[in-house]
């Protein structure tokens, strides 16, 4: 009985792996896979496992025509919208080249084998200065409790100076902060958030945060959480002063 439910998972396993309408499995094949994993299997059992996984709620479909057999005839996600997501993960400067290569295999695996080799080319990307940083998930994550449970949030934060030749140096300095939201914009991922002691918003780069995010018992600072479109008004703002700012000391604006 046990070796009976294993197979049927194994076939479950094999038909989510290898087959596709344009790669079915025949009953023969999924013994030979059976066999290979060390479990005996008959070609009416066969039959049985793949009416189990049927009646589970996977649609198994049979292909009667030349390369007859089976295949998982519908899957959460489609290759194209699988090539979106891999792409996407491919040009977010946020995500690390580390993470970037073992996120974009997870995505291929939620389609066969056959199909996730067929996204592995054909597109061409222009480079992206990836962040370095392998900690983002873990600080996305912290942040995001500190946001939940409306807890101050500390940790090191990179600032950056730009001098009068524009030259950029960072300084290493500790936050202690009242987070409010999460935003990406312009492949960017930022913390809105106040500072204890003034009483603007300002927005944080998640790349220049340290990995040691700490979220603190103390309750974050007693104040509606600013609607999402006066947060990209902040984002924006702030992005035109930075961008004067260093125009100004590159002597291309007088002030």
């Amino acid at each position: 009985m046990q070796n009976s439910k294993l197979k049927t998972l194994l076939v479950y396993k094999y038909l989510l792996k290898y087959s596709d309408e344009n790669n079915p499995l025949t009953a023969s094949d999924l013994i030979k896979l059976s066999q290979a994993d060390g479990i005996k299997a008959e070609r009416k059992s066969i039959y049985s496992d793949i009416e189990a996984i049927r009646l589970a709620g996977t649609k198994v479909a049979r292909k009667e025509h030349s390369g007859r057999g089976y295949y998982i005839a519908s899957r959460a996600f489609e290759p194209p919208e699988i090539r979106l997501l891999i792409d996407a993960v491919d040009s977010a400067v946020f995500i690390t080249p580390g993470k970037t290569k073992s996120l974009s295999e997870r995505l291929k695996s939620l389609v066969s084998s056959n199909q996730a080799a067929a996204l592995s080319s054909g597109v061409y990307r222009a480079a992206v200065n990836k962040c370095e940083n392998e900690d983002i998930y873990n600080i996305i994550d912290t942040l995001d409790e500190a946001i939940h449970n409306n807890k101050i949030a500390k940790f090191k934060y990179k600032t950056r100076n730009i001098d009068l030749k524009n030259k950029k140096s960072f300084t290493l300095k500790t936050f202690s902060v009242s987070p409010y939201a999460l935003l990406w914009n312009n492949d960017k991922y930022y913390l809105v958030c106040n500072k204890a002691g003034y009483n603007n918003l300002m927005n944080l780069r998640l790349d220049r945060i340290s990995k040691n995010v700490t979220v603190l018992s103390s309750p974050a600072r007693l104040t509606a959480k600013p609607a999402r479109q006066n947060i990209i008004l902040l984002l924006r703002l702030n992005m035109q002063l930075c961008l004067l700012g260093n125009l100004v000391l590159a002597g291309l604006m007088d002030m």
